[in-house]
């Protein structure tokens, strides 16, 4: 389901900033906006009362589920547009980490000290962290 067609099925719909919305939640009576709607970079709806009804609520006043907040499928299990979410704390968390022990082998090198079949391994473990994060980022 596109995310218009989901706004054009509630009330007092407005937009609050680029990729979100407010509107009366279906789920209770609802005079001032207290749903938030927002569309994430791969494609889902999320959905939110301020009021406190539970999501599967919303959805049932709607006559809707959980899949029709997704992105539509294409082949299976593929999704339209679908991009990796990326938490860049955790991201930056893990380059700090990665790249201290990168830091001390490489001193290690320079000093010529001889590296433990353990030190290369978890150098190559470094690598593959590294580079996953930054492919996670969009960065390689």
């Amino acid at each position: 389901m596109s995310l218009q067609t989901l706004l054009n099925r509630l009330d007092k719909v407005k937009k609050t900033t680029n990729q979100n919305w407010i509107a009366c939640c279906p789920a209770h009576e609802d005079k001032s906006p207290s749903l938030s709607i927002r569309e994430v970079d791969d494609g889902r709806i999320l959905i939110h009362c301020f009021a406190g009804c539970p999501a599967e609520s919303i959805l049932n006043a709607l006559e809707l589920t959980f899949s029709d907040l997704h992105p539509e499928r294409l082949n299976g299990d593929s999704f339209k547009s679908l991009k990796r979410i990326f938490n860049a704390n955790t991201g930056l968390t893990i380059l700090q980490m990665e790249s201290s022990i990168v830091l001390e082998t490489a001193k290690a090198i320079k000093r010529k000290e001889a590296l433990s079949d353990e030190s290369i391994n978890r150098l190559s473990q470094c690598i593959e962290r590294i580079e996953r994060v930054c492919e996670a980022g969009g960065l390689a």
